[in-house]
């Protein structure tokens, strides 16, 4: 008890023997099945209620790629403007770069994804074009050359029939 009067005096807040009598009286009885099940069921709701407004929050609507790069152009623009005409060179170059760094960054990252998903999906469309283009014929096959007959074959060449002696 002595500990806990000193721990609340040393956080500044005024605490004497009554008080904490009184907690600990609070909490000595144990609480029932039924308690602890109401307990747990409050605790799920407030956390579903969390989630819910945490997604709510959450919900936004995307912009298209053509805004995006117009934004980023007009963004362009901007930052030329302030680099030419802001008086504070430091400032501005601060400000831009911090922009550039947390804001535009997050958009461009966005257009990049958006154009190799295009990419991908108009390779797959051309894959599945060439697949399907002819689907009555079958594959090509290599045409096989002629073997030469093994009597014609000498067995070992000899340099005086080499053509090169002559």
């Amino acid at each position: 008890m002595e500990d806990i009067l000193s721990m609340g005096r040393s956080m500044g807040i005024e605490v004497n023997r009554e008080d904490i009598d009184e907690l600990v009286e609070g909490h000595s009885s144990e609480l029932t099945t039924e308690e602890l099940l109401y307990l747990q069921q409050q605790q799920q709701q407030d956390l579903v209620q969390e989630q819910e407004s945490s997604e709510d929050e959450d919900v936004r609507e995307e912009a298209s790629s053509a805004v995006i790069n117009g934004m980023c152009s007009k963004w362009g623009e901007l930052q030329a403007f302030v680099e030419k005409y802001h008086p504070d060179t430091a400032v501005s170059n601060r400000a831009v770069i911090i922009f550039n760094d947390t804001v535009t960054a997050h958009f461009r990252k966005i257009v990049q994804k958006r154009q190799k998903q295009l990419t991908m999906y108009r390779f797959l469309l051309k894959e599945k074009g060439k697949a399907t283009a002819q689907p009555d014929s079958p594959p090509r096959k290599r045409e096989r050359r002629e073997k030469t007959p093994e009597g014609a074959l000498p067995s070992v060449i000899m340099e005086e029939d080499s053509p090169s002696k002559e």
